[in-house]
């Protein structure tokens, strides 16, 4: 039997929506209309390629990651934009890339004032503070920044450009936590007369719903790729489109007998004779292990139930009550008619987690 003529390879692959992470930008823009936005693309843009959204941003966009190394690769791959590295740096290596690039480095920590008296630059670093607000997690504490600013203002050749905090909950509107977390940052703001220094503190959350939170920058991250805050929430209630479809096809079928059971540990079992499809991709790919009995899965445009626990690079799905089903028939794990936030929920994580966690071996399509 030769092999479908919609083979041309493992059929496994992300296909990346440029133009719909250009409209959740947009999206971002307007809800934030008098906000700059910085186009968060940390941890390999969400899974989605990190030249290729940033590139996908375009030329004037601000853009933030992570780490020192993610600023490398952009400025390697010939990216040209003004880039935030929110962990700051971590070895004074790191700063050469501020002679040669636009770099704002957010500090949290007084180790990396130690970094920036020993390195010599013949242009000034630019910087942001960030302050500690209730996360817990980094920035300088109340006590500590009237310090922090005084051992800035002693190196000349730094350039405070911004101060910046991070929300622990603001997945859901009306958080008593936020509010606190935005009256402590204003407190300092004031305290230290701060307030020609330009202001951030929205991640995607305090963007869709915290208003008085916008300031000068937002910070959008999963929103940009079509994913919520908060699992039960629904992308599409904010006009935010999906920017990755999680796609396979079916590769086997097999007729399961009522009684039999599929895949390891025998946790589905057939309560009548069954038709059961063999699907490419598993978790060694990114598709969640944990995700249960009866998870949908769309094929060929119809509503399937994943059928036992999910194999390093299979997964089976139960086909019984949908019409004809061939091998070679197009499968969606996510994207266009299932959310990432509904798989994420059913397998007890978030999208974040399942976004990222697409490994390297598929393939990344972009459109």
């Amino acid at each position: 039997m030769q092999a479908p003529e919609k083979f041309k390879g493992r059929p496994v692959r992300a296909v990346i929506d440029r133009s719909a992470f250009q409209h959740n930008i947009n999206i971002a823009q307007q809800l934030a209309a008098g906000s700059k936005v910085l186009v968060v693309i940390k941890a390999d843009a969400y899974g989605h390629g990190l030249l290729e959204m940033a590139q996908t941003a375009g030329s004037s966009a601000t853009l933030a990651v992570a780490t020192a190394e993610e600023a490398q690769r952009l400025i390697y791959g010939g990216v040209e934009n003004t880039i935030w590295v929110l962990e700051g740096p971590f070895s004074e290596s790191c700063l050469a890339m501020s002679e040669q690039h636009p770099i704002v480095w957010v500090l949290h920590s007084f180790w990396q004032f130690d970094l920036l008296k020993t390195h010599k630059l013949d242009k000034k670093i630019d910087v942001c503070l960030k302050f500690d607000t209730g996360m817990h997690r980094l920035g300088f504490s109340i006590d500590d920044i009237a310090e922090a600013l005084l051992v800035l203002n002693k190196l000349p050749s730094l350039q405070l450009k911004a101060c910046m905090s991070h929300f622990a909950g603001s997945d859901w509107p009306n958080s008593e936590a936020v509010d606190q977390q935005i009256q402590c940052f204003d407190n300092i703001i004031k305290a230290h007369s701060l307030n020609y220094i330009s202001q951030s503190l929205s991640n995607s959350g305090g963007v869709l719903f915290y208003d008085q939170a916008h300031r000068d920058w937002i910070r959008p991250g999963i929103m940009l790729y079509g994913g919520m805050p908060h699992e039960n929430q629904r992308a599409q209630d904010c006009d935010l489109r999906p920017v990755m479809r999680f796609e396979s096809a079916v590769m086997s079928l097999r007729n399961i007998l009522k009684g039999e059971s599929v895949g390891y540990g025998a946790t589905w079992t057939a309560e009548r004779d069954s038709i059961i499809a063999i699907v490419a991709g598993g978790y060694a790919d990114g598709y969640p292990r944990y995700a249960p009995n009866g998870t949908p899965v769309v094929v060929a445009g119809q509503i399937a139930s994943l059928a036992g626990r999910v194999s390093m690079d299979m997964l089976a799905i139960d086909v019984t009550d949908l019409g004809q089903i061939c091998i070679g028939d197009s499968v969606e794990f996510w994207g266009k008619y299932i959310s990432v936030d509904q798989i994420a929920a059913l397998s007890g994580t978030i999208s974040y987690e399942l976004l990222t966690g697409v490994t390297a071996r598929v393939p990344r399509v972009y459109i």
